[in-house]
């Protein structure tokens, strides 16, 4: 009898450590699962947090246009304290914690659009590059060098700002970049070689050359103020041309 007594005990005492344990499990899970939540709140606020203090820092974004956070600051803080006042378990228990992810989701919403918005202006504001200008410009003799340097920086450029910077380092280096496309392309400005020009250069480089009549006198003239009228040479070419009636 006192045998089946003490295996009763036993038993009833393994069921209650078996209980526990599952209520526990089930418990860490739940932690686990508000602890996982945080932290993609955390990551997606940084996304964005820390490229708009970049770009506050240049006065790219002013303080005013980013959204109130004063609302998050005080729940947080009561979250903090009740977690340290009674068990941190307590931290994601009531309708202080579900407020909070309310207004985190919607600020980090905010966030994100004003970010984006700004960079999407200064983006605009960078050099652009004309590729067709680009191609007439290489064919004028000796001037491939520069437009190689040109293509060079624009590909610096486009790699330095595939994602907002999240430094002003990053920031530095990118107005550095534009600065230098920006003197690159002033130097093969399109008033540099007026349409005429590249026009006959562009043909003249071509295995059948340029026709006689693209040799006009603004062209003899640009070519000839730059040293260039000496490398131009006229030929025949036999069957090219319009037969007389």
């Amino acid at each position: 009898m006192n045998n089946a007594v003490t295996l009763a005990r036993d038993l009833r005492q393994q069921a209650e450590r078996l209980k526990n344990r599952q209520s526990d499990e089930a418990q860490a899970q739940h932690f686990e699962k508000r602890r996982k939540e945080l932290v993609e709140f955390r990551e997606a606020l940084e996304q964005f947090a820390i490229p708009a203090g970049v770009l506050l820092h240049d006065e790219r974004l002013s303080p005013e246009s980013l959204p109130d956070g004063t609302e998050l600051d005080d729940l947080l803080s009561k979250l903090l304290l009740k977690a340290r006042q009674d068990a941190p378990e307590d931290f994601t228990k009531g309708s202080d914690y579900s407020r909070f992810r309310k207004r985190l989701e919607v600020f980090n919403t905010a966030l994100t659009g004003i970010v984006d918005e700004a960079w999407k202006a200064f983006l605009a504001e960078l050099p652009q590059v004309n590729e067709k200008l680009l191609e007439d410009i290489a064919t004028i003799p000796g001037q491939e060098p520069s437009v190689r340097r040109v293509r060079q920086l624009k590909s610096e450029l486009l790699a330095a700002t595939v994602r907002t910077p999240r430094t002003n380092g990053e920031l530095k280096a990118i107005l550095e970049r534009a600065e230098a496309l920006r003197a690159g392309l002033a130097d093969l400005s399109d008033t540099h070689y007026p349409p005429a020009v590249r026009q006959f250069l562009r043909a003249a480089q071509q295995p059948g050359g340029a026709a006689l009549g693209l040799f006009t006198d603004e062209v003899r003239k640009w070519l000839d103020s730059r040293g260039l009228l000496d490398r131009i040479r006229l030929r025949w070419i036999e069957g090219a041309g319009v037969k007389r009636p």
